[in-house]
């Protein structure tokens, strides 16, 4: 069941600029795609959709969830906010929210990577031993790693000059797909592939089931697709002759012309290979609602900036204490 949450959130994600109205139209539907390129930036908000008993299900061995920490995974979301065009005056915000507090922040803006995590309470939220990263600290410090204590303590760290870093590293800089051809690119899939037809389930709007044939669709955005990976060694994807060719059921709603919800069922997934659904998995979908993002991704205050010394110092400390593992296991 893994791969089919992998497999499929990989579908959602394309699937987020897909909609149409109350007439179902393939016009309707393209339509809303345009509309979404329009916006000067997305707000998109995941989560999985199922009971507790059904994540529970998922895995019966002896890491299995239980109820109570799958209450707690069907209570948190992912909020991705992007904008702009270029990645010159790229913005993003990532918020990685766990059983309703904010565990997990980052921002891109001004080619400055910010990050910033409770790093104490998600050890202690997934049964760890807090008193671990003490010691851990402790260690970093002694090597001279004056950064791992602010980052334990949560606070805000600051990568500032990620191109010249990559670039340095031999790291992909000018690989970013742009946004206007992925959107014209997956319209055309759309128009051309896919079928549309009116719903009646209750949401943000008017329901329609979207019938996409998967191997078409991604045969078609595979272009865009591989400029993600441009300049990332050994990194390829598969042909489109090794993607299922089957087709999959996408639930949209959309209110004035607008797209507002997306959800896909990651049960249909079972039937692209030998993997059946476990017994007592009776409901499991990864739900998106999207809106316009218009405001501005704001840079942290008091963040504490890592310099490209501190970054060399933090690998060089990380490769002795594996080289000294190494050999004290020879």
């Amino acid at each position: 069941m893994k791969k089919l949450i992998s497999l499929g959130a990989s579908l959602l994600l394309l699937a987020s600029a897909c909609g149409g109205d109350d007439v179902g139209g393939k016009d309707s539907l393209t339509a809303a795609i345009e509309n979404l390129s329009e916006m000067e930036g997305l707000e998109m908000v995941f989560t999985l959709q199922a009971s507790p008993s059904s994540m529970a299900a998922l895995d019966s061995g002896e890491d299995a969830l239980s109820e109570e920490d799958a209450e707690r995974i069907l209570n948190s979301s992912i909020t991705m906010k992007t904008k702009g065009k270029t990645p010159e005056n790229a913005q993003a915000e990532f918020v990685v929210n766990i059983d309703g507090e904010d565990d997990i922040e980052m921002k891109f803006l001004d080619e400055t990577f910010y990050v910033r995590a409770d790093v104490r309470g998600l050890v202690e939220t997934f049964g760890g031993d807090p008193s671990s990263l003490d010691q851990f600290e402790q260690q970093a410090t002694a090597a001279g790693i004056t950064f791992v204590k602010p980052a334990i303590d949560g606070e805000w760290i600051a990568l500032e000059g990620l191109k010249d870093l990559a670039q340095q590293q031999g790291l992909p800089t000018g690989g970013v797909p742009n946004k206007d051809a992925f959107v014209r690119a997956f319209e055309a899939a759309v128009d051309e592939e896919a079928e549309v037809t009116q719903g009646d389930q209750d949401g943000p709007g008017t329901h329609l089931v979207v019938d996409l044939p998967v191997r078409q669709i991604y045969e078609r955005l595979l272009p865009e697709f591989q400029k993600l990976l441009t300049g990332v060694p050994g990194a390829t994807l598969p042909p489109a002759s090794e993607v299922p060719d089957e087709s999959v059921r996408l639930d949209t709603w959309v209110d004035d012309d607008q797209l507002r919800q997306v959800r896909l069922d990651l049960i249909q997934f079972a039937k692209f290979g030998d993997e059946p659904v476990p017994e007592g998995v009776d409901e499991l979908a990864l739900q998106v609602t999207i809106d316009e993002f218009d405001d501005e991704v704001e840079a942290p205050e008091d963040a504490v900036v890592l310099t490209e010394q501190d970054i060399q110092q933090a690998f060089s400390a990380l490769f002795m204490g594996q080289t000294e593992v190494e050999s004290g296991s020879a």
